[in-house]
């Protein structure tokens, strides 16, 4: 089934493919306007591309704004400031990180948090929150 989704005083709309029924597209639709449920989730065909690289990619095309320079070419411009890299073991974070550490020039400023992403503090709080100090403490 093709998508369209119309992104209100935007000309242009969010379209693909997925392999849910109408039926269930439309019961998603509907659930997330009646506030029966948080998000609306509906899946997609593409397979092999992360679903933030979608997002971001939508979110630039609707907005017509150019991309930021590459994370690795910033993080390479970081030193002689200290710095912290926190990655969680969600998709491709921790070969992400590991490169802007690498750029960065050093691979101790990497911290992976056994978490799902954003969820490092939830999860581990007292963890996160001795190597975040640490951090401040050795950089303030």
């Amino acid at each position: 089934m093709d998508v369209r989704i119309g992104i209100q005083n935007s000309p242009r709309e969010l379209s693909f493919e997925t392999s849910q029924t109408a039926a269930e597209v439309e019961t998603a639709v509907a659930a997330a306007l009646a506030g029966q449920a948080a998000h609306l989730k509906l899946s997609d065909e593409i397979s092999g591309i992360p679903y933030w690289a979608v997002a971001y990619g939508t979110i630039a095309m609707l907005d017509q704004s150019l991309p930021d320079e590459p994370l690795v070419d910033l993080a390479r411009k970081i030193p002689p400031k200290p710095a912290l890299f926190i990655a969680s073991n969600e998709l491709g974070e921790p070969v992400l990180d590991r490169k802007y550490a690498t750029a960065y020039g050093d691979q101790s400023a990497l911290w992976r948090v056994n978490a799902d992403h954003t969820r490092g503090l939830a999860e581990h709080p007292q963890a996160y929150e001795r190597r975040v100090i640490a951090f401040f403490d050795d950089a303030l």
